[in-house]
């Protein structure tokens, strides 16, 4: 049988802690490397979830501005609407359409002008939202999401009134047709 003296064996045994060594700082390097990606990858993916929330922000942002002047419009068909019908009445100058009017003119300035303003805002300075942080970019989509919420229910009021409203007209028409004289119906 072959023995190894003490020296070779002391030798071995130098060799095989060097290359445990060796083996320990290269995982080492790469255990460095590894935890640079990964804070690369964190930070990317922190810049990306940042980013979707600027870009919800904005979408909302001009999702209330487009519901608005939808509103907006609506209010315009409405006060005509209100106009028509008190003119087939021959009130046209009454005090009941100046109130109803009014309060249309109102709704549109004290509620739906200053959402139209919050949105153009927000839209017209989109590049202040990149510096904002998350919770102020969180607490900005709360906001719009309330103003939505405003703004539908001004157009539920709205089109509740408008639909009233074309009723009541299309009941004067069909009153003023059904009580014209024969011939100038016909034309």
């Amino acid at each position: 049988m072959y023995t190894l003296d003490q020296t070779t064996l002391t030798l071995i045994s130098a060799l095989g802690g060097l290359m445990g060594a060796i083996g320990g700082t290269f995982a080492a390097i790469a255990a460095y490397h590894s935890a640079g990606i990964a804070r690369k990858s964190v930070k990317l993916t922190r810049e990306a979830e940042h980013a979707g929330f600027v870009r919800n922000v904005l979408a909302v942002a001009n999702t209330v501005l487009a519901e608005s002047l939808h509103v907006d419009n609506l209010s315009n068909k409405l006060i005509q609407g209100y106009e028509t019908l008190f003119a087939f009445g021959n009130r046209s100058g009454s005090a009941g359409k100046e109130g109803l009017v009014g309060g249309v003119k109102k709704t549109k300035l004290d509620t739906l002008t200053p959402l139209q303003e919050k949105a153009r805002e927000i839209i017209d300075n989109k590049n202040n939202l990149r510096s904002q942080s998350r919770e102020e970019l969180m607490d900005d989509l709360i906001d719009l999401d309330g103003c939505l919420g405003q703004i539908k229910r001004i157009q539920e009021q709205f089109d509740h009134a408008l639909l009233d409203v074309e009723r009541q007209i299309q009941t004067y028409r069909e009153r003023a047709i059904t009580t014209m004289p024969t011939g100038v119906a016909n034309g």
